[in-house]
């Protein structure tokens, strides 16, 4: 009996291994193995096959497949056959890029398991996803109702195929196939039980590298739809740079006999293009074959990733970790890792110290004499500093983090910890390391399902340096515990010690270097952090205004310099008393062509801020072509510096306002008109402020909503070359590159004086041509994307604004034909508004609703007391410029305005009955006053109703109109129809108000070019009564 009863047993299971589970994906249906309670999809393609012309380039959709595709065995590798590797792989091939999934009938039915994506390590260069145990994977992912996916990436030259111009072929081609594949998990992961918000992304070796890469990474997942969790394991954190790799490419392309014979009449580019032609057509295997030679006689291996857009930040590697997105991270090492290893490294490198060849010197000394007394190698030690660095930036930003070492020294060299969830580089357990396995696997699966890794596994804590000692031992008693100060001496020698010492250099060279222009101050030409001075700075007094004399401004400033890069700080007893002061950081308008830091009236600061307990910080940052010298090659010269030089500030008074007695959690941004503009796109921009450490809170007041198109800013600073004679010779132009050119002309400007450039600038303004203002929609700073989109996300960052009933109702500018004719016909009364007053009303009141849609507080208000409600009127009230005398009722109003914004700033709201804005009323906040009358600030509606009416519904349904004959007519010429996509009425408002605020910011451009046409004036007497001159 009992013998039937195995038989029945062993056939059931052979039943059930061999019966097939099949799927229905977007690309057709699976055929997939079962063995027992799990389903395992092998070989399912995520992309197209990267061969002919699409080898060296980005991942493909996949086609869709007839039939039932066969999923029960895995694929070949990708391409590999490394020196470094000892695990090579039975069958590659380039058709790689597939996934192996390993799900459950559980999961099949619940339809709602997490899911981790797993990378495997190998430097970009061997090892796969075809080379792990299916057993030991169904026991540490399925059984614990964790869906595991692992991709294929491609590796080595074909993955690191490098030139300048990326519109050839694409950098770190390995990062964009894993990209694709989690796009095809986030698309697809339901088929097979996944839910695709419980995504986590893992890696061991190079492949925690990649994870750590992509988690901090500002350019990728940015909002997380890809993936929610991250697991890094026994990583390092290095980039390549761009000059490595395109030498690498260069001396493998010379030996596969691929670079061109006659290269005089060619330009780079063509040379890239030719070279790429030449690899494409040789076969697979005779570029392994070149690979391999070329390891074997001793040149760098074509691995790593290099840091360049647009995946990655264009910043310094040092600056990389700085702003992680808010993704839960597990990480951690084993105890030894490459102890056996003395293989020597260039740390200071791998850790991003600016002067890393006098730290490499320091430290080998401190080793020889004994003052560093490390008890790990150099490879050891590239796996440790990273990841208590990591732990760090994340700890920092208050994302929950987790913090591992793997303590046990049987087996605790690099990868020896995999074996117990992988099942790879297997070794016989003990009878500790079977319970070392239960905890790993623990571990990773309950960080993957519920963020947090269970068995007192405690988030790590900065100021004790805890982490979770994974250890074990039957005859001790000894079990995993949470331990404190994590490697603490080599911690502290490379992250305390030789930091401070890096600094220190820093602060030498600065002493002997040349003074460099303040549009180039770095490398990347990017404000860097101040120097530290000596002894006790005099601050008791303004210094100079950054460099401008626009044509558009009354408000000369009485100094000028380049050396302008300051902050000007106002704060009192109370805070400095109690470091716990609300801050205020103030963003001057000008449009970023004129207006300054050092313009404002100490008195009325003191009344406004200080004595209401706040403190207002008033950064400067450049202007004019000092802010606007533009190229296409940003790591020529960034676009947008001076958002770069508020940013720096805002940097610094995060750092540094507590020693001001601020607290930097109740940091404001306001801004008035230009300055409001900056601080409503930093609110709306994904870019920046993510995790809202620089600022909490907006106040935009008089502010329009529109960027500068790059064309322009590219055309003005050609014109601003060729009139400063900068330009490159036509005779070269065609002989050297864009780049090149670029470069050779900002040299040129930076040779001469800011002076002379100011003069040159002024000159150029004088004679008719746009002025060297706004900001360029373009990244790192602000997402290419359509107006509607890149207003449609803001952060949650609660909002006063507003503005007056007036503006600029004192200088009409017009355009706009249909606008036009509508109110020459009477269908549009516009109660006397010019258009520039109109684009700040509208571009005001879409900021409101935005914001409001999103459930984020926010208040509106409009000053109407008509004496004095002209643009920037009301900033008298509270900074004291463009003065005025106050009569009996503005006397009030002034009161009213600053504790307005002083309420709001340190209490969220702004009292006085003032309530958040009404989408459905349009409520706003009207700000009058008359003692005669008794009438005072209140809450009303229809804010600005005829002028909201005409450019909300009516005239986005003509947008609407517009653009349907447009892709009517358009659909005439195209041999198939294709769906446009759906367009929401919000989406057409904001992009129609964003092209009309983009003219009235122009709008000065148009009347240049019109010079010759005669235009009215007006000036404002009083009310809405004007006089024609």
């Amino acid at each position: 009996m009992y013998l039937n009863l195995i038989l029945i047993s062993l056939i059931s299971t052979i039943i059930q291994s061999s019966t097939s589970e099949i799927i229905s994906t977007s690309y057709g249906k699976l055929k997939g193995k079962q063995i027992g309670e799990y389903h395992l999809f092998k070989h399912v393609p995520f992309a197209k096959p990267p061969v002919g012309t699409l080898r060296f380039q980005k991942a493909e959709t996949p086609e869709k497949w007839e039939g039932v595709r066969d999923a029960r065995e895995y694929g070949p590798a990708c391409m590999s056959n490394s020196t470094i590797s000892k695990s090579p792989q039975k069958w590659v091939d380039e058709d790689c890029l597939h996934v192996n999934i390993f799900t459950s009938n559980k999961c099949l039915k619940l339809k709602n398991c997490a899911v981790v994506v797993y990378l495997h390590g190998g430097d970009l260069l061997f090892d796969s996803a075809v080379m792990f145990n299916d057993s030991s994977i169904s026991e540490t992912f399925p059984k614990n109702d964790v869906i595991l996916v692992i991709p294929g990436f491609r590796l080595g030259i074909f993955s690191h195929f490098a030139v300048e111009d990326q519109s050839i072929a694409p950098n770190n081609i390995g990062l964009f196939d894993i990209l694709k594949s989690l796009e095809f998990t986030k698309s697809e992961i339901h088929n097979f039980g996944g839910n695709n918000r419980k995504v986590t992304l893992f890696g061991h070796s190079y492949g925690g590298t990649i994870v750590t890469m992509l988690t901090f990474s500002t350019e990728v997942n940015r909002d997380l739809s890809l993936f929610q969790k991250a697991i890094s394991m026994s990583s390092h954190q290095y980039f390549e740079t761009l000059e490595l790799h395109i030498q690498k490419t260069q001396k493998f392309s010379d030996l596969a006999g691929c670079l061109p014979s006659s290269t005089a009449e060619m330009t780079q580019n063509q040379k890239d293009r030719y070279t790429m032609i030449c690899l494409q057509n040789k076969s697979a295997i005779e570029l392994l074959r070149v690979q391999r030679s070329l390891e074997e006689t001793g040149y760098p291996t074509l691995g790593s990733v290099i840091m360049r857009d647009p995946l990655f930040p264009d910043v310094k590697p040092a600056a990389f970790m700085d702003s992680p997105k808010m993704i839960p991270m597990l990480t951690g090492c084993s105890r030894v890792e490459f102890d056996h290893e003395p293989e020597l490294l260039p740390l200071s490198s791998v850790f991003h110290l600016e002067n890393s060849l006098e730290c490499d010197e320091k430290y080998r000394k401190d080793l020889a004499d004994g003052s560093f007394q490390g008890n790990h190698t150099d490879k050891t030690q590239a796996i440790l500093v990273p990841t208590k660095m990591r732990v760090n930036k994340l700890l920092e930003k208050g994302i929950p983090t987790y913090l591992y070492e793997y303590m046990y020294r049987k087996h605790a060299k690099h990868s020896d910890d995999l074996y117990y969830l992988m099942g790879v580089y297997p070794f016989e357990e003990d009878e500790n390391e079977v319970h070392l396995k239960q905890i790993y696997q623990q571990m990773i699966t309950n960080f993957a399902k519920f963020g947090n890794p269970g068995n007192n596994f405690e988030k790590a804590d900065f100021t004790k340096n805890s982490y979770y000692d994974l250890n074990w031992n039957e005859t001790s008693g000894q079990r995993p515990k949470m331990s404190t100060d994590f490697e603490k001496k080599t911690v502290d020698y490379w992250l305390s010690e030789m930091v401070e010492y890096d600094r220190s250099v820093t602060e030498e060279k600065k002493k002997i270097s040349p003074k460099t222009r303040s549009f180039n101050l770095s490398s990347n030409n990017k404000p860097e952090s101040a120097k530290n001075w000596n002894l006790i700075r005099d601050a008791t007094e303004y210094g100079p205004a950054c460099m401008s004399n626009s044509t558009e401004t009354s408000s000369i400033q009485k100094w000028v310099d380049e050396d302008c890069l300051h902050i000007n700080i106002f704060t009192s007893n109370k805070c400095l008393k109690t470091k716990n002061c609300a801050v205020v950081a103030y963003i001057h308008g000008g449009v970023l062509i004129y207006d300054s830091a050092v313009m404002f009236n100490d008195t009325y600061l003191i009344d406004s801020f200080l004595k209401n307990g706040v403190i207002l910080a008033i950064p400067a940052f450049r202007l004019g072509i000092f802010s606007h010298f533009t190229v296409q090659d940003q790591s020529i010269a960034p676009s947008n510096v001076a958002i770069y030089d508020i940013l720096k500030s805002l940097e610094f008074i995060k750092k540094e306002i507590h020693n001001f007695g601020g607290d930097k959690r109740k940091v404001t941004l306001l801004g008035h008109s230009f300055g409001g503009t900056i601080a409503s796109m930093f609110t709306f921009g994904n870019e920046v402020n993510p995790d809202l450490s620089l600022f909490q809170r907006t106040v935009v007041m008089s502010a329009d909503q529109a960027f500068h198109p790059l064309e322009l800013q590219l055309e003005t600073t050609k014109r601003f070359v060729e009139y400063a004679n900068c330009s490159v010779a036509l005779k070269l132009t065609g002989k050297i590159s864009d780049n090149k050119k670029d470069r050779i002309e900002m040299q040129c400007l930076q040779r001469k004086s800011g002076m002379e450039l100011l003069r040159i600038q002024r000159s150029l303004e004088e004679a008719g041509y746009p002025t060297y203002g706004g900001i360029v929609q373009r990244e790192p700073l602000f997402s290419e994307v359509k107006s509607s989109e890149y207003f449609g996300s803001p952060k949650k960052i609660p909002m006063l604004t507003g503005c007056t009933s007036f503006e600029f109702d004192h200088v009409p500018d017009e355009c706009d034909a249909k606008y036009r004719k509508d109110v020459k016909d009477g269908h549009f009364d516009r109660d006397n508004h010019t258009d520039r007053t109109i684009a700040v009303f509208v571009s005001t009141q879409l900021r409101v609703k935005k914001l409001l849609k999103k459930g984020i507080p926010v208040y509106l208000y409009q000053l109407r007391y008509p004496k004095h409600v002209v643009h920037t009127d009301d900033l008298y009230y509270i900074m004291g410029v463009h003065p005025f005398e106050m009569d009996e009722n503005e006397i009030y109003l002034r009161e009213v305005y600053q504790n307005m914004v002083m309420n709001f700033v340190k209490n969220g709201e702004p009292g006085n009955g003032f309530e958040i804005s009404d989408p459905k009323s349009s409520s706003y906040f009207e700000i009058n006053w008359n003692e005669t009358t008794g009438l005072r600030p209140h809450m009303s509606t229809d804010f600005e109703k005829k002028v909201m009416h005409y450019w909300g519904p009516e005239m986005t349904e003509f947008d609407k109109q517009i653009t349907l004959e447009k892709q009517q007519k358009s659909a005439r010429f195209r041999s198939s129809a294709i769906t446009p996509y759906p367009i929401d009425s919000n989406s057409h408002l904001f992009l129609t108000i964003s092209m009309f605020s983009l003219v009235f910011l122009l709008g000065f451009y148009a009347g240049k070019c019109c010079l010759n046409q005669d235009r009215n004036q007006y000036i404002q007497l009083y009310g809405n009564d004007f006089e024609s001159i």
